[in-house]
């Protein structure tokens, strides 16, 4: 494995620099995603574990050497091909954003003897990670968990939460940083 470990000199703040560096592409991605979404302040765990989860699924620009950008992703390199490309491509595939607003479908069997003029077979839901290529989902009124890779991401508007998208309160408003 090419893993490279680099211990830091305790006493002298430059000798940590690739890690600051790597800390600090996590949160600048965290941040973006919370942006983007308008998602509550105490997403932000979901946010950085979603960041880094992009960041392992993306090849990094080093090791681009095709014209269409195809390369090896750091998560494939780092389980010496255990983690296939086409599984970090299926990953992207099915990315959903955390705080993404979605109408996402109802299993067969929860909708079973009826027809569909009597039950609507999508309910909404509040991306909140993925479980490898699985999307999981929170209900913005039950606040139950459910998965699924039925689904349609709507685009809520500028600064609109998925709650308020959904007409519902919002748990934890983010917090006001002023007009742009």
């Amino acid at each position: 494995n090419r893993v490279r470990c680099e211990w830091g000199d305790p006493t002298d703040k430059r000798s940590n620099g690739f890690q600051e560096q790597a800390v600090k592409m996590i949160e600048l991605g965290a941040k973006a995603i919370m942006a983007q979404t308008a998602c509550p302040a105490s997403w932000w765990e979901y946010c950085c574990d979603q960041a880094a989860e992009i960041r392992d699924h993306v090849p990094l620009s080093r090791n681009v050497s095709s014209a269409d950008g195809d390369a090896v992703c750091p998560i494939e390199e780092l389980s010496s091909g255990r983690v296939s490309r086409r599984s970090c491509h299926r990953y992207l595939d099915h990315l959903v954003l955390v705080g993404t607003p979605c109408h996402v479908q109802q299993k067969p069997e929860a909708t079973k003897g009826s027809d569909n003029m009597t039950v609507n077979r999508h309910k909404p839901g509040i991306a909140i990670k993925m479980i490898g290529d699985l999307p999981m989902f929170l209900s913005p009124f039950t606040g139950k968990t459910f998965r699924s890779k039925g689904y349609i991401k709507w685009d809520a508007p500028p600064g609109c939460s998925a709650y308020e998208f959904f007409g519902c309160k919002n748990p934890g408003a983010m917090p006001f940083l002023g007009t742009p």
